[in-house]
């Protein structure tokens, strides 16, 4: 998908970003998140409270850096694209925003019922649905990356390519944490 092409250069010196990217467009207090070590946390005890905030707050950051990183893709690279590629990329950046903005939502209401003590069944049916939004969005960012590429890898150089490719990976990881924490939330609760 092409909304995930552009997350590994967050944080990224200048000199090591992809080509025409600005790093800067992400809040230096964003670089460098990863939900990875949270797991950890969780497995020691840590609050599911606290875990589903972390998840809650991942999940719009993630969106963010996408919509972020994807529109200074199509800023530097847009007039490479015919209207019609850049339709159906608008088309892609469209579609990660609505998934992300239901992983968004989703986790939200499970921090919050989380927060207030809601029963068990409540808190799980939340659990569920924020898994879900998950997955959606997880498929939609590979089934998509497929198209984006087909349409990018033939207007840019080989050097922009590898920089989109370790983009695509980096963000792939970060909706990997994310889903991975989501579980271990519901799983905590249940």
């Amino acid at each position: 998908m092409l909304a995930v092409l552009a997350l590994s250069t967050v944080g990224t010196p200048p000199a090591t970003a992809a080509p025409g990217l600005n790093p800067s467009v992400v809040h230096p207090a964003e670089v460098g998140t990863s939900l990875g070590p949270r797991l950890l946390d969780l497995s020691r005890g840590a609050s599911p409270s606290t875990d589903a905030a972390a998840a809650s707050s991942e999940a719009r950051r993630l969106r963010r850096q996408v919509a972020a990183l994807l529109q200074g893709y199509l800023d530097d690279y847009g007039d490479r694209f015919t209207p019609a590629e850049i339709t159906e990329l608008l088309a892609y950046k469209a579609n990660a925003d609505r998934q992300l903005a239901g992983v968004v939502v989703t986790t939200k209401r499970l921090k919050r019922l989380i927060a207030i003590g809601a029963p068990k069944a409540t808190t799980r049916s939340a659990g569920r649905a924020a898994q879900t939004s998950w997955r959606r969005a997880r498929t939609t960012a590979d089934a998509t990356w497929e198209g984006a590429r087909r349409i990018m890898e033939p207007r840019l150089s080989l050097f922009e390519q590898i920089g989109a490719l370790r983009d695509y990976n980096a963000t792939s990881g970060r909706f990997d944490d994310l889903g991975a924490t989501i579980s271990a939330v519901v799983k905590a609760t249940g």
